[in-house]
């Protein structure tokens, strides 16, 4: 009798097709894994960055307050600055604390930035709590004498040498 070799080749291309479908859908799952990782990745990596602008942010604008409180020539905003001031410090110091619990391989990096926040607070309250109890005449003082003049530069003569 002459075997026919229809059914082997029809078993052995079902089999390749089945491999090759098992293969997809592996692959397939693998690829939604490494996805939804680089996602998950991608997401921490922006907190942390929105984190670090938000700190930044903070101290910027706290020295653009102090700035305009030196540009005040009346003292009577000086409140207002220094409870500005203090919101500053406390959103940041929140802001800080979070990025503490979102970036822990990084604690020690974290931690030095967090000490010189502190320092850098601490600077501004205890400039703004000098500053508060300078008397308000001292300041008017200063207002009434005006910009101090720049020392003139020696100027060459015109003439030139031949």
């Amino acid at each position: 009798m002459r075997f026919k070799t229809w059914p082997v080749a029809a078993l052995g291309l079902g089999s390749l097709l089945l491999l090759i479908v098992v293969s997809m859908l592996a692959s397939s799952r693998k690829a939604q894994e490494i996805y939804t990782q680089l996602d998950q990745l991608n997401t921490h990596h922006h907190n942390v960055d929105t984190k670090l602008r938000r700190l930044r942010s903070d101290v910027n604008l706290s020295g653009i307050f102090v700035r305009d409180y030196l540009l005040d020539v009346s003292r009577e905003h000086a409140l207002e600055y220094r409870e500005r001031l203090a919101e500053f410090r406390q959103t940041n110091l929140t802001t800080l604390a979070e990025l503490r619990v979102l970036a822990e391989p990084h604690a020690e990096r974290i931690g030095n930035l967090g000490a010189q926040l502190e320092e850098y607070w601490q600077a501004c309250e205890g400039w703004a709590d000098a500053q508060l109890k300078t008397p308000e005449a001292a300041s008017k003082e200063a207002a009434k004498k005006g910009a101090s003049k720049r020392p003139s530069k020696p100027r060459s003569s015109t003439k030139s040498k031949r």
